[in-house]
């Protein structure tokens, strides 16, 4: 009968696999971005020079411009056209108070980028900890997708965002009013700088291993200090936001919404939350995984659902932010492991990463099919391209059904196992078959 490894060889074995993984993204990276050859892995040029990392290039100069006396203010809130011209750029504290501190010139702006792609491929890998070379490789290869690297090469700012929620999470995962403490501080400072994790840092103390009468009051304070930084009206303003293209690249219910109206609209918006009652109702019997199991890719899991979940169904979805929604794959992936979870939690945890990787991918296949059809929408390229815009759709309703469903019953699951030590009864994991 063969012997299970020790635990210290299992750690020396996810750091193995960690800092290999790490590596493989950095590498792929700087090759990428010498070839420029995102293009290949279905990711479109901004221009013609298929400049790299336009996105920050572009965030850290709104403010200057606006600073310069360019764009419209509303309050501390400041619209401008962007260098294309079609969309406005938008931009509040604290980004006006980065560009006082000179993070406008192009060298700094370039180095910020670095650092964000640096911090993303180190979160990413330290959330993943690969247990072998199968799981390594898999972790590589979502980070290899179209999405993923949309967001790379254009170094927007949700690779910074998706960052700070891992490392949020690795800091409320820890025992103690110090981790929870850290952890809110996290989600504070992701919050002022994109302003999607205000639901994750209101409700960060459902995840925190503190005692509530220190964890609520500091989520509470961590997002007031956020909203004061940003300012309320400047909030209502922000609200509204940029003008955002409904482009095959766009996911969500405002593009449902938007292509095909407000009947459909909101028979997408039904289905998927009666499809998540479905997938929580369907995970209910049965046994469960303990959730204690996995402190950390739980505290991931559940951070990036608060994050990209809500997004989803309030503002258009450009396939960049399939970051945000990276992070939950991390638990998916230990539940592969044979014998780690029950049989019908590792189906969903097959389904949701399969379902992850192809809306993560579709663009490679779809951009193929673009450039075989060469501009003419009536040959049978250009309609399986659109065929596969489609299928995306779909799908992205469906993996958003199933994973608010496991963040619904992993997090009932976790507050029973916490309730049940004061109850004085064992915590139950699940239902009896």
């Amino acid at each position: 009968m063969p012997t299970l490894p020790s635990p210290h060889r299992q750690a020396r074995q996810r750091r193995r696999w960690t800092l290999l993984l790490l590596l493989a993204c950095l590498g792929l990276v700087l090759v990428l971005h010498a070839s420029r050859g995102w293009i290949w892995l279905g990711v479109p040029a901004v221009d013609a020079a298929r400049t790299p990392f336009s996105d920050a290039l572009i965030h850290l100069a709104t403010p200057v411009n606006c600073l310069d006396g360019h764009g419209q203010w509303h309050g501390r809130t400041c619209f401008i056209p962007d260098r294309e011209a079609v969309p406005r750029a938008q931009t509040w504290e604290p980004w006006l108070s980065f560009a006082r501190l000179g993070l406008d010139t192009e060298v700094r702006a370039l180095a910020v980028a670095w650092l964000t792609v640096l911090l993303f491929c180190l979160a990413w890998a330290r959330v993943l900890s690969p247990a072998s070379a199968g799981e390594a490789l898999l972790g590589l290869v979502l980070f290899a997708t179209a999405a993923v690297q949309l967001a790379v090469e254009r170094a927007n700012f949700d690779l910074l965002v998706a960052a700070l929620l891992c490392a949020a999470a690795a800091a409320l995962a820890r025992p103690g009013v110090p981790g929870a403490l850290a952890g809110s501080a996290l989600l504070a400072a992701s919050t002022v700088l994109k302003l999607y994790t205000g639901a994750a840092c209101a409700f960060a103390w459902l995840l925190a291993r503190a005692p509530l009468r220190v964890t609520v009051p500091a989520c509470l304070l961590a997002l007031a200090t956020a909203i004061a930084v940003v300012g309320p009206q400047e909030l209502l303003v922000l609200a509204g936001g940029a003008p955002e293209g409904a482009t095959r690249f766009s996911t969500g219910a405002r593009w449902l919404f938007g292509q095909a109206g407000p009947a459909w609209g909101w028979a997408g918006v039904a289905t998927g939350v009666l499809a998540a009652i479905a997938t929580l109702a369907w995970l209910r019997p049965g046994p469960a995984p303990d959730p204690a199991r996995w402190p950390r890719r739980l505290a991931a899991f559940q951070l990036s659902a608060m994050t990209a979940l809500p997004l989803f169904l309030l503002k258009d979805s450009y396939d960049y932010r399939f970051v945000l929604w990276l992070p939950m794959a991390a638990l998916l992936v230990a539940w592969l492991r044979p014998g780690a979870v029950p049989a019908r939690w590792r189906q969903a945890a097959g389904s949701g990463l399969a379902l992850l990787g192809f809306v993560m991918a579709v663009e490679l296949p779809a951009s193929l099919l673009d450039r075989l059809a060469d501009g003419d929408a009536a040959t049978l390229a250009a309609r399986a391209a659109g065929a596969a815009g489609l299928a995306k759709q779909f799908a992205c309703w469906a993996l958003w059904a199933l994973l608010a469903g496991l963040s619904l019953r992993l997090l009932e699951l976790d507050w029973r196992a916490r309730l049940a030590p004061r109850r004085g009864r064992p915590a139950a994991t699940g239902r009896r078959p």
